[in-house]
């Protein structure tokens, strides 16, 4: 699909989700969670599935916010955070997973200045970019 004039050619303008409370499998689920709050599934709209604001490839032995600087990256990704809103996108699905970067700090100040739901996760990735504790976790 070729972007229109003037669209961001990563935006995916025939995906939205659509509302509607969901099932867990146990109960029924009435909100999603973003970075900023409790969101209801029909507030979602038009939504980018699988994104990265940033990622750190330093392992987990390394990595943490003291190395980047927010105001850095925020200056970096908050044209474009606006420029998806700007195509209709009402939320984002941010996969940056534990210990490779999520930053849920810089994520809700990113979510406020854009005008933009953002939802993070709470999982890791794989070797080497896990701290040695993942290991001894039941599954």
């Amino acid at each position: 699909m070729q972007p229109r004039a003037g669209e961001a050619p990563f935006v995916t303008r025939h995906f939205t989700v659509t509302g509607g409370s969901y099932h867990d499998g146990n109960r029924n689920m009435s909100n999603i969670y973003t970075v900023s709050g409790p969101v209801a599934p029909e507030r979602l709209g038009t939504t980018l599935m699988h994104e990265h604001v940033m990622v750190d490839f330093g392992g987990a032995a390394v990595t943490g916010p003291h190395r980047w600087n927010r105001a850095e990256v925020a200056g970096v990704m908050l044209p474009y955070l606006r420029a998806v809103v700007r195509q209709g996108v009402s939320t984002l699905v941010e996969c940056t997973p534990a210990y490779l970067g999520r930053d849920p700090e810089l994520l809700r100040a990113l979510s406020r200045a854009a005008g933009l739901q953002i939802i993070t996760n709470t999982g890791f990735y794989r070797e080497p970019y896990l701290p040695d504790w993942v290991f001894g976790m039941d599954p």
